[in-house]
């Protein structure tokens, strides 16, 4: 429940920042668009409070769950979560860059949701929590880990970076940092860890490289064959 309504937290951002540029936009802000975009905001921040209460009953943990596995193309995937953050990161001035765009395909035996999901959440944490004028980058680096084919994902960005404090509790659920969102965004503290209890479920790890005052790379190791039981 928790990383369903995290996800629903995401994506309702990006409908309240299309509906926010409407009223921009709009020559007629009382009437018109403009009117039904306010409505949509409205209606939008209502969401919010209760997605936020989906949020706080999920404190007492994560159930794991099976989790299918179907052959993807994880470059595919990694082009859909930026391109979906593309407009976030706009608005914030944000430059997201995946310098894989071109490159050849990664393929492997995932849950293309369960990736789709943990890419997404860090690029959305990334640019939360990034200044104006910044980089997000997104990279996937496939390679051989103990002579098996793995994929490495890397969001990198320019923000504020951790604190050994903040590096000792970051995966923990519900749990604030250091950084405070650079847009007046809402943070629940859920993301990293639901990052984590996905990675997991498909057979990888998760870790954190960054200095306090130098920006943050979140990175994702994933097994590109099914494990063997």
């Amino acid at each position: 429940m928790a990383a369903s309504a995290h996800e629903l937290k995401s994506l309702l951002t990006g409908i309240l920042l299309l509906a926010e540029q409407i009223t921009l936009e709009s020559p007629c802000p009382e009437g018109g668009n403009g009117h039904l975009a306010h409505r949509i905001i409205e209606g939008g921040q209502q969401m919010q409070k209760c997605i936020n209460g989906l949020l706080q009953s999920a404190a007492s943990g994560f159930r794991q769950v099976p989790v299918l596995r179907t052959r993807c193309n994880l470059s595919t995937v990694l082009r859909e979560v930026v391109k979906s953050n593309w407009d976030y990161a706009m608005s914030k001035d944000i430059r997201l860059r995946y310098p894989n765009l071109e490159s050849k395909e990664c393929w492997g035996h995932l849950n293309e949701e369960c990736l789709r999901m943990a890419v997404d959440n860090l690029v959305n944490n990334a640019i939360k929590f990034s200044p104006s004028g910044t980089e997000i980058q997104v990279r996937l680096v496939p390679h051989l880990r103990h002579g098996f084919p793995h994929a490495l994902i890397q969001v990198k960005d320019q923000g504020p970076g951790l604190t050994a404090d903040d590096m000792a509790r970051a995966f923990g659920p519900f749990q604030t940092l250091s950084a405070r969102p650079t847009g007046n965004e809402s943070s629940s503290g859920l993301g990293l860890s639901i990052v984590r209890e996905t990675v997991e479920q498909l057979g990888g790890r998760t870790w954190i490289e960054s200095r306090h005052g130098q920006g943050t790379t979140v990175c994702l190791d994933l097994p590109l064959e099914v494990p063997i039981p």
